[in-house]
């Protein structure tokens, strides 16, 4: 019955070599635990010989219950905590809104995570909260093979454009700011002229604008669109992904 409902029900444990930002490998032990709540005891178990904790979270249905016990044990443990908010392209997808609304979604879902942080952090001791500006939240769309954060977004802004970015801006570019070209800088409020918040302009709408273009099966404006950000892909690729819509 597992199989068929494409659960696990066992911690599947891997090693990996993985290279960080310098291109310096390490040796990574990984625990891939269930998710579902019925095997909880699974995850409870890993936690105890794990040195940090990567927790994902689906996008469109936030947190659930076994998401709560989680953030509850790794804190327990004192144990560094990542989240990974996997499936944001259910809300283009399936939910079908707008990237104003999608911004809201997820901001909701890092709240109540860390309010659920907080609660349990009032008797296990002070823990860092989670915070995209911090790089400790993840966005990602496992199907689709694509992840970020906010610093490998700036990266990539500043490779393509030379644009300049401090990371110490880069709560501004997911909190409550929208970009001002006039007066060169973030602010609060919108401009006269309007204006999204800098997460919804600079990496919400060139996402739902990649999507559309698949789903709409246009592959030139595939390309373009790809070729602004240094992607290149094979015909076979081409096939595949508007194969898929």
């Amino acid at each position: 019955m597992s199989k068929k409902r494409r659960i696990s029900i066992k911690a599947v444990p891997m090693s990996l070599v993985l290279e960080d930002s310098n291109s310096k490998s390490y040796l990574c032990n990984i625990m891939d635990t269930p998710g579902h709540v019925n095997f909880s005891d699974e995850m409870t178990a890993a936690l105890r010989l794990a040195d940090g904790a990567v927790l994902f979270v689906d996008a469109a249905e936030g947190v659930m219950v076994n998401t709560e016990r989680a953030i509850r044990h790794a804190i327990q443990e004192r144990l560094p905590l990542v989240v990974v908010i996997n499936k944001v392209d259910r809300l283009i997808t399936e939910l079908k809104l707008p990237p104003k609304d999608a911004y809201h979604k997820l901001r909701h879902t890092i709240e109540v995570i860390n309010n659920h942080i907080t609660a349990v952090s009032s008797t296990a001791g002070n823990v860092q909260v989670i915070d995209p500006a911090a790089g400790n939240v993840c966005f990602a769309g496992a199907t689709a093979g694509w992840s970020f954060t906010l610093q490998s977004f700036a990266k990539l802004y500043l490779k393509l454009h030379g644009i300049p970015f401090d990371a110490d801006n880069l709560q501004l570019v997911f909190g409550r700011y929208v970009l001002s070209f006039r007066y060169e800088g973030f602010q609060k409020k919108p401009p006269a002229s309007g204006g999204e918040r800098s997460f919804v302009q600079f990496v919400l709408e060139p996402l739902y604008k990649i999507y559309s273009q698949v789903i709409g099966e246009h592959k030139k404006s595939v390309e373009a669109t790809l070729a602004e950000l240094g992607v290149t892909l094979p015909n076979a690729a081409y096939k595949l992904m508007l194969g898929l819509c």
